[in-house]
């Protein structure tokens, strides 16, 4: 029988063999990750418009593109608590969870590429998960900006509908000490997104452009506070956590 309510295709499936993992550190949507320098900032005290308050100081909270990255995608947190313990020319791995070791990329595939980071050694770390998108969706592999640590994923784009389900995750380290890693805490940011063929043009700038410029600023005239709802579209990342009870 014909169904009008097929039930729609997931953009993004996350699965893992251990059920501890899935249970106890759980992939969730990133708004769960947000980092405390940014929850502990406060936003401001007065709209930048407000002529009557020359000592307005606006934060990095008050600025809708970061909320919208911050808020973007999934993120895999750690599934076992890491050390990573450094050497003058490599490091030692201690983990609680022994099923997941790591390799190395070697600093000459690299050259001066990681100039910036300490130690130029992309270090490789064994995933549980497994990633699929659906037909015609990649995904963003992200490092976690504005999280003050050590560590940061290696960016990347990959092809989730065709590439194998499992994939690595690369750390860089920006210094070489010893640094801890504890279960739960975010590892990459990953991001679905639709495959689409982009055309761009370069012109020069015309009165409709100011026009729409002038249009949209004047949005701040409708609340002091309140304007920036209007130029900023919230996307939900939904999260179906399946097969996290253990079965009687």
């Amino acid at each position: 029988m014909f169904s009008f309510f097929k039930k729609k295709q997931p953009t993004i499936e996350f699965s893992c063999k251990e059920w501890a993992i899935r249970k106890y550190a759980p992939i969730q949507p990133a708004s769960k990750f947000l980092p405390q320098e940014y929850r502990d900032l406060p936003a401001g005290k007065a709209c930048p418009f407000d002529t009557f308050n020359e000592a307005t100081i606006l934060t990095l909270k008050m600025c809708p593109a970061v909320t919208n990255w911050l808020n973007a995608g999934y993120v895999i947190p750690a599934w076992a608590d890491m050390e990573f313990i450094f050497t003058d020319t490599s490091f030692e791995f201690k983990t609680s969870n022994l099923d997941y070791q790591t390799k190395i990329h070697p600093e000459v595939q690299f050259l001066n590429m990681m100039d910036r980071f300490n130690f130029r050694q992309d270090v490789k770390i064994d995933s549980p998960w497994h990633i699929k998108t659906a037909p015609g969706y990649s995904m963003m592999w992200l490092p976690l900006w504005f999280h003050n640590s050590n560590y940061q994923a290696v960016p990347a784009v990959v092809d989730g509908d065709i590439v194998p389900n499992h994939n690595p995750i690369n750390l860089m380290f920006h210094e070489r000490k010893s640094t801890k890693i504890k279960m739960g805490d975010p590892l990459v940011q990953i991001i679905p997104f639709k495959r689409e063929n982009i055309t761009a043009v370069t012109r020069e700038y015309s009165w409709q452009d100011q026009k729409r410029m002038q249009s949209i600023m004047g949005l701040n005239q409708l609340s002091k506070f309140g304007w920036r709802n209007y130029i900023k579209k919230k996307v939900n990342y939904k999260l179906d956590a399946k097969d996290t009870e253990i079965d009687d």
